[in-house]
Order: structure tokens, then sequence, then C-alpha cells
């Protein structure tokens, strides 16, 4: 035989090996899903010394993207679009802007889903603790 078709006859070989291991060990594993974070969430920014600040966070947009809206009171932080929210899995961080004050939400959500909870920055110096059921 010539040399090409040797070295042919090698590579057709090895895909074919190799095609039958994938297929026999199943299909590949998938990437684990990141936590759908879109909907209403009402909950609590710890402030200390002062009492804490009801706060009602609303989440659109997608897993990869979210559009954060945040209402404090009568004040209401917009979706940032520059730096622009995003999240891994369970972890985000969420830009939201009222005028030129930024203000960061980073946290988790819980494994079922029905809480998030982390740090936020921007309403005053320091960070401050948040927390968040859905509703």
């Amino acid at each position: 035989m010539r040399p090409f078709l040797i070295h042919a006859a090698k590579a057709v070989t090895a895909a074919a090996a190799l095609l039958t291991v994938l297929w026999a060990c199943g299909s590949p594993p998938t990437r684990p899903s990141t936590i759908d974070l879109t909907g209403t969430w009402e909950g609590t920014i710890q402030p200390p010394p002062e009492p804490a600040l009801s706060a009602r966070l609303v989440i659109g947009g997608d897993s990869d993207a979210p559009v954060p809206t945040l209402t404090i009171g009568d004040t209401i932080y917009e979706p940032s679009r520059s730096p622009a929210s995003f999240q891994t899995l369970s972890d985000f961080i969420l830009y939201v802007r009222n005028g030129q004050t930024l203000v960061t939400l980073s946290g988790q959500i819980s494994p079922d889903r029905r809480l998030i909870s982390g740090q936020i920055s921007g309403l005053a110096p320091g960070g401050r603790h948040f927390s968040f059921d859905r509703r």
C-alpha cells in the first residue's frame, strides 16, 4: 500500500474509535444552568445603625443579562447600561442608577430559588447587607 493510504486508514480508524468511545459514554456532560432571577423580589437593606429600609427589586431580561429596577421608598433606581448587570450560575452583580448615583448589588440566589442576599454599595459610604424574598 502507498504511504498516503496507510495514513488515511489510520486517521479513519482513530476517528471511528473516538466516536465509538463517545457514543458508549453517552452524551457529553452539560454545563450547569444559570438560576432564573427574573421576577419581583421584596425585602430589606440593612443600614446600621438605623432601621432597615424596605425595598423592591424587579428583574427582567434573561439569565445572561438581567435588567433590574430597584425601588427604595419613593426613589427608583433604573437599570444601568454601563456597567451592565450579569449573572453566572447562582451569583449575580446588578447595577442600577438614579441620576449619577450608581448602586451595585452583588450576591447569590438560594438553592431553593426563593431568596437572594448579598452586599449593596453606592447608597452611602460602606457596603450594606440586603435580603429579598421572591414574590
